[in-house]
């Protein structure tokens, strides 16, 4: 997308409202900010500063009450971070009730197929979604097909197809009873202002080692004149 950052793109109100009409109520958003919860309305979400990839706390507010939250998860698509959430997601379904998260339809990853083989329906969407811009603005240039997913009990399940049929096709699901390990949960990628700095680091090396060597090709030139004029 030009120069916007697929991160921060918030899901628009049309889904939400498919959502709460599964849920009820949304209690946890793990991905969001103010302005995302403002559409969302979760009564608990965490921000980029909270960090709920690496958090050391569970995301569930009462993890030993067994599973009571319903969630709503919009997570970052950059590779490499959708990675860490998913792992840090899949660690998380058995402290929570039922939800459902939207992600890029990407089935050739391994994060992907990790949902896959845990959820109980899948919503496959029938159109790109327009994400909303924390300017408020409609994102033209999303290139990617979107699913929801659904994690729950079996009566929400049948509530998840009805409602989301009129987004696309669903396809109800049997969780394996021994699924792959779930994925690691990866270093994030470096920032974008280190790799620049790092870059620059080397390219200001270079250029201090080719400086050093045309002094010496100078010095040397200027000593073989000399040299030439003494014979």
């Amino acid at each position: 997308v030009a120069e916007r950052d697929s991160n921060d793109w918030h899901t628009p109100a049309l889904y939400i409202k498919a959502v709460k009409a599964v849920l009820g109520q949304i209690n946890l958003d793990p991905f969001s900010s103010a302005l995302a919860n403002e559409t969302v309305g979760a009564f608990r979400y965490f921000t980029i500063e909270d960090d709920a990839i690496r958090m050391d706390r569970p995301w569930a507010q009462f993890p030993d009450d067994g599973p009571t939250e319903t969630f709503f998860m919009n997570p970052p698509y950059s590779r490499g971070v959708i990675d860490g959430a998913v792992a840090r997601f899949l660690k998380e379904l058995p402290h929570l009730s039922a939800g459902i998260v939207l992600v890029n339809n990407a089935t050739e990853t391994q994060w992907f197929q990790a949902m896959m083989k845990r959820c109980k329906a899948v919503c496959f969407v029938d159109h790109r979604i327009a994400f909303v811009s924390p300017d408020n603005k409609q994102e033209s240039g999303n290139t990617r097909g979107q699913v929801f997913f659904f994690f729950g009990p079996l009566f929400a399940r049948m509530k998840f197809s009805k409602v989301f049929k009129k987004i696309g096709p669903v396809s109800e699901m049997t969780p394996e009873t021994d699924p792959d390990p779930l994925p690691t949960i990866d270093p994030p990628p470096p920032d974008a202002a280190q790799v620049i700095a790092a870059q620059q680091r080397h390219i200001d090396a270079l250029e201090a080692r080719i400086d050093a060597q045309s002094q010496r090709d100078e010095l040397e030139g200027t000593g073989q004149i000399a040299q030439l004029n003494r014979t």
